[in-house]
């Protein structure tokens, strides 16, 4: 690759990664923002909205902007060149072990007070624990865009450690909104840009392995 191209390529991520950012974002607020002043939120707009409905839509923006900015930039569509059953496999068993543990075994150990063995470790086996907007928003409408696309070009810009801390930011920010909604989280905004800062790091591991 020469020095020329090599610029161009760089100049084309950053590109890439700034319309990926502003689609991203200004579809998920629309919905998360509407959602965060309704009354579900902080009442300011007088409409009951569903949570579980309206997060699940935001939750694909990052997909589609993904979308949106590959046909934009290279006038084409996304290809699964490369995907072969055995990474699936392994990707479909070991991501929810990482997210799992990231996102809420580690977590529940160090912000914990009392002994380890009182925390109701079984609850992670118990289906309902699992809702629509965990299963259907989170991977299926925002991985394609965060790992698929976002990663990549993280990568080649920051290198794996500081452009998955730089992801982590982005991703973590982008719920910002949520945080109007009732019942969202029980975490304060630093701590959970702190956790999926590690979700991220993590998720590029199993991304590059």
């Amino acid at each position: 690759m020469t020095e020329t191209q090599r610029v161009e390529n760089v100049a084309r991520d950053k590109q890439q990664l700034v319309l990926f950012s502003a689609f991203a974002y200004g579809l998920a607020w629309t919905c998360f923002g509407l959602l965060g002043l309704s009354r579900s939120g902080l009442g300011w707009l007088p409409y009951d909205l569903s949570i579980p409905l309206m997060i699940v839509a935001g939750s694909f923006a990052p997909s589609l902007a993904a979308l949106v900015t590959l046909r934009i930039t290279e006038r084409r569509w996304p290809s699964l060149n490369g995907l072969t059953l055995q990474s699936a496999v392994v990707a479909a068993i070991a991501t929810p072990l990482l997210i799992g543990t990231t996102f809420a075994v580690i977590p529940a150990i160090i912000l914990t007070t009392g002994p380890w063995s009182a925390l109701q470790w079984g609850s992670l086996l118990s289906v309902s624990v699992y809702s629509v907007s965990t299963i259907i928003g989170g991977p299926l409408g925002e991985e394609p865009g965060w790992r698929g696309f976002a990663l990549p070009r993280f990568q080649r810009l920051l290198g794996p450690a500081s452009g998955s801390i730089a992801l982590g930011v982005l991703w973590a920010a982008w719920h910002l909104p949520l945080f109007w909604t009732k019942a969202w989280t029980s975490s304060t905004f630093p701590s959970y840009v702190l956790m999926v800062t590690g979700l991220s790091l993590s998720m590029t591991f199993l991304f590059n392995a």
